[in-house]
């Protein structure tokens, strides 16, 4: 299996050749902007979670930690956390319930659950987003990379939490370089291209990610 680095830079920028799109929309729409099949089931398990916790709270956690359930069954588990990155639903670390784990960081010291809380943060009442990050695998000897969907969820009683689920070997989707994309005109357009450059190296950054190439096997786009 061939897995590539992908560091987006201007040159995607001025050539202009992926369209940015929004990542708030109705639940099939957010399907439909995938095209791997694996990659919708994947999506669609994170939005009705997100849609049981608009109708049930909180008390939708105890149907998340049955285990050999559709939302707690190898591989996949779901995490909660607030938007300032306490966590509050964990089945695999429950040790980290009720703890602000903001800081944690992945192998390239990105930290992958401040930037799950930032989606909690957004304007939109179901803004989602992708977190990729590397992160210990017990299938394999070295860490993997992971890539995560994470929706912002506001409960009935007006509580506001970001759910998500993880999965590793996640084919490239051009939607995960669209949104990157657009993140990376906003930083240059707000900061200039020297921060932005910086960022665009920096392997704790949201725009270092490293997903399964098994649709094409070629490299991206490498800024050095």
């Amino acid at each position: 299996m061939s897995s590539q680095s992908l560091i987006l830079a201007a040159a995607f920028l001025a050539a202009g050749t992926i369209w940015a799109r929004s990542v708030s929309g109705s639940a099939p729409d957010k399907l439909a902007g995938h095209a791997y099949e694996d990659t919708r089931r994947f999506v669609a398990l994170v939005e009705q979670a997100a849609k049981l916790m608009e109708q049930r709270g909180e008390a939708a956690f105890s149907e998340f930690s049955r285990k050999g359930s559709k939302w707690f069954s190898d591989p996949y588990y779901l995490f909660d956390y607030e938007p300032d990155g306490t966590c509050v639903f964990h089945p695999l670390q429950p040790d980290w319930v009720g703890k602000n784990m903001s800081e944690l960081r992945d192998m390239n010291g990105k930290p992958m659950v401040r930037l799950v809380g930032e989606v909690g943060e957004k304007p939109q009442k179901d803004a989602s987003d992708w977190v990729f990050y590397l992160w210990p695998d017990k299938t394999q000897l070295i860490s993997q990379w992971k890539s995560a969907y994470v929706r912002k969820v506001v409960t009935p009683s007006g509580k506001t939490y970001v759910i998500g689920c993880g999965v590793y070997d996640l084919q490239m989707e051009k939607a995960f370089l669209e949104e990157r994309v657009r993140m990376a005109s906003d930083l240059l357009e707000s900061h200039g291209k020297d921060t932005a450059f910086r960022e665009f190296r920096d392997p704790a950054s949201p725009f270092v990610f490293v997903v399964d190439m098994r649709s094409s096997g070629k490299k991206i786009n490498d800024a050095e």
